[in-house]
């Protein structure tokens, strides 16, 4: 019996189908070519606009999360009195323990607080226009309530 030799062959075929001819016979230079086919296993490959794109993506979410990262990084949030105002803010959301029905007044009293500017200004240009015995009238109710209060 006669034992089959095993030869030993570069996949050369990818850049030459018609060439079945072994490693050793091929030429150097050339389609085809050893040269060829070791360059092409070294050049970059083509990168599609779909996977450009998504990387691209990818790469500005990572530097949101990097930015938001840092901020929380940041000394001041480590501060008792921010954790204080952090949980504060969560218990009035929440409505818990002795915070319960105070969130809605919380925010009214915000919107109150945003829109004084406006009831100062409507209670100036009311004053401009009120006669000299209701403004008397007024003062005489307000210096009533402050002795009364106090």
């Amino acid at each position: 019996m006669r034992k089959k030799r095993k030869t030993l062959s570069l996949n050369i075929s990818e850049t030459n189908t018609n060439n079945s001819k072994p490693w050793w016979r091929r030429p150097l230079f050339g389609k085809g070519g050893i040269i060829d086919y070791f360059l092409s296993k070294f050049r970059k490959a083509k990168v599609g606009e779909a996977t450009i794109s998504f990387h691209n993506r990818e790469m500005m979410n990572i530097r949101l999360l990097a930015k938001t990262a840092q901020s929380l990084d940041n000394e001041q949030f480590g501060n008792p009195e921010f954790l204080l105002l952090v949980k504060l803010k969560h218990l009035f959301r929440q409505g818990m323990n002795e915070f319960k029905g105070l969130s809605k007044s919380m925010k009214l009293l915000q919107v109150a607080i945003t829109a004084r500017e406006s009831f100062i200004m409507i209670d100036q240009t009311e004053l401009r226009y009120r006669s000299l015995k209701q403004q008397e009238v007024y003062r005489c109710v307000e210096e009533q309530l402050k002795k009364t209060l106090q």
